[in-house]
């Protein structure tokens, strides 16, 4: 979630245009870089409904394309043993740190996810150390966006969506400060 936006992210890069989508377009290169098609098995935590749905939905999108998704439903410690061993073609990752601003998805990404990719993480460690080392939060956004754009250029991981949690409290409840990222503290908020 951007910055400006309502409960955005503390350091993260402004808000752009979103993703180019031109399904017709798409489905040209994917034809002309493989006239047979494509097909490719997409390893998921079974037991979570996020990484479920999400499944589904990248099926019924690529399948538009022309690039046939083989599920594999496994439980997460079956994931977790497959990525570890780099046994998989393409996975599913959803980030949920714990603090609210934009270093926490991304050591995250860093220290566990990019290692599963098997791609050089020096140029994005870098671009960490340097958002780490300082408080400037438009440090922090230029360096996620830089982290981003390796990331897609390196094809190790790609931002897929962005998940913002919509909060329904009854008016009894008193001093509940939701974070992002589907966390909140207990400590402050009251029920009566």
């Amino acid at each position: 979630m951007p910055s400006e936006a309502p409960g955005g992210i503390p350091g993260s890069p402004p808000a752009g245009d979103g993703y180019e989508r031109n399904v017709d377009e798409a489905r040209s290169l994917v034809a002309a870089a493989y006239p047979n098609g494509v097909t490719a098995e997409l390893t998921f935590d079974a037991g979570s409904q996020d990484y479920s749905t999400a499944a589904r939905v990248l099926t019924t999108q690529l399948a538009a394309v022309g690039i046939t998704l083989n599920l594999v439903p496994v439980d997460s410690t079956a994931l977790y043993t497959e990525l570890g061993n780099q046994n998989f073609e393409l996975t599913l990752a959803i980030t949920g740190p714990l603090t609210p601003t934009i270093l926490d998805p991304l050591i995250y990404q860093l220290g566990i996810m990019y290692g599963w990719s098997g791609a050089d993480p020096s140029t994005v460690q870098a671009l960490f150390d340097e958002a780490a080392a300082t408080d400037d939060t438009s440090v922090w956004a230029d360096r996620a966006e830089q982290i981003s754009d390796d990331m897609t250029a390196t094809g190790s991981m790609y931002g897929v969506f962005t998940a913002a949690p919509i909060w329904a409290v009854q008016p009894w409840v008193s001093g509940f400060d939701p974070y992002v990222y589907y966390s909140f503290s207990p400590d402050g908020f009251s029920v009566g």
